[in-house]
């Protein structure tokens, strides 16, 4: 009986405990500087929007023809007094340019913040320094930005992003995005100019696009046409219907379903494509290719390359004629696939009938090529 009035006991003592500590984090969230900026303005269908943005920012799109923001700081204080002078050295606004178009900055005036050891800055451990483009110094445990943006969808968009998390909703109109150290999630767009550096971009759905990228992870499940120029980049699409790579330097292209591929110039450049419906023109150095799936209609195929392995999957394809030009070069093909003549570095082969009038060329130096 002694044990259950004691067991008891610990169950009062942990629930006042748990009540406690609620209590207490409620008070110490209270405790937070919380500022909350708004502003919006009606704007003309013809008004490009201006973003400038290094912290995180959601923009959301709308049917409504005007631009609205909401802007949250959160500082949790060292000094209360000091915390709500900072909150008030931020004053977003949505400005209007001579020209009619419309701008919203979000470079928060911050010079720099984090922990300081220095000459002029010490900060304390577990505490972090703000230092103001203006000069002016503050400490606070910790500072927050929560902002949330509205523009209309049908309005052109130019977003300057860095070091930041960025989503986008659908916009029907041109849209440039120039990124540095973004990550972006971006919905359905109709016409895209991408430069970016440094960052992770998921799109859902793209019309037309040019990707302009160094060092970046591009994600598509959807695109109509594409034109690609990119460095140590690594592309994914779901689903094309035209890829032309002006040039593309140690990365990676993987489409799973495309009608026509082409590439005029890449180098340490690996290919994958999944199904192909229609031709591919690809001249690369030092990448391979992979083919997994030709479409039975497929128009053409023509590869130059160098140092590399080729395999290409034409299962479904009734007959066609493969035109090779090689030299150190080993071949590994399907038993359906017979010898039609060969001299020199010309070896041409046959599948289903010699007279083909559907033809693959591939002109390789150095390469393994596997055909099935």
């Amino acid at each position: 009986m002694m044990k259950t009035m004691k067991s008891k006991s610990n169950y009062k003592v942990i629930l006042i405990t748990l009540v406690l500590g609620l209590l207490t984090m409620s008070k110490l969230i209270a405790q937070n500087v919380v500022t909350q900026i708004e502003d919006e303005k009606e704007v003309s269908p013809s008004s490009v929007i201006y973003i400038t943005n290094s912290t995180d920012i959601e923009i959301h799109t709308w049917a409504q023809q005007k631009v609205k923001h909401i802007v949250e700081i959160s500082i949790d204080p060292v000094d209360r007094s000091k915390a709500q002078e900072l909150a008030k050295q931020f004053d977003f606004k949505i400005q209007t340019t001579f020209f009619g178009n419309t701008e919203l900055e979000y470079g928060l005036g911050i010079n720099k913040m984090g922990e300081f050891s220095d000459s002029k800055i010490k900060t304390p451990k577990g505490e972090i320094t703000v230092v103001l483009n203006n000069g002016k110094t503050y400490t606070v445990k910790n500072i927050k930005f929560n902002i949330v943006v509205y523009i209309p969808r049908n309005n052109e968009l130019v977003l300057n992003s860095k070091f930041s998390n960025v989503s986008l909703g659908d916009l029907s109109n041109q849209v440039e995005l120039d990124l540095t150290g973004v990550t972006l999630k971006a919905n359905n767009i109709n016409k895209l100019t991408l430069d970016a550096s440094y960052s992770n971009i998921w799109f859902d759905n793209l019309n037309d696009a040019y990707f302009d990228t160094k060092h970046c992870e591009i994600n598509v499940a959807d695109i109509k046409n594409a034109e690609i120029k990119s460095e140590m980049s690594n592309f994914q699409f779901a689903s094309a219907n035209k890829i032309e790579i002006e040039k593309s330097i140690a990365g990676t292209i993987d489409i799973k379903k495309v009608s026509i591929v082409n590439s005029n110039n890449s180098s340490y450049t690996n290919f994958s494509i999944g199904e192909l419906y229609s031709s591919t023109d690809i001249s690369s150095k030092h990448g391979d290719i992979t083919i997994e799936d030709v479409d039975k209609k497929f128009s053409y195929i023509n590869i130059s390359n160098s140092f590399s392995t080729i395999n290409i999957s034409a299962l479904n394809v009734e007959a066609f004629i493969l035109n090779t030009n090689t030299e150190y070069t080993k071949f590994n093909l399907n038993k359906d696939i017979h010898s039609l003549d060969s001299k020199d570095r010309i070896k041409n082969f046959y599948k289903g009938a010699k007279s083909a009038n559907q033809k693959i060329s591939i002109d390789c130096s150095s390469c393994n090529i596997n055909f099935k």
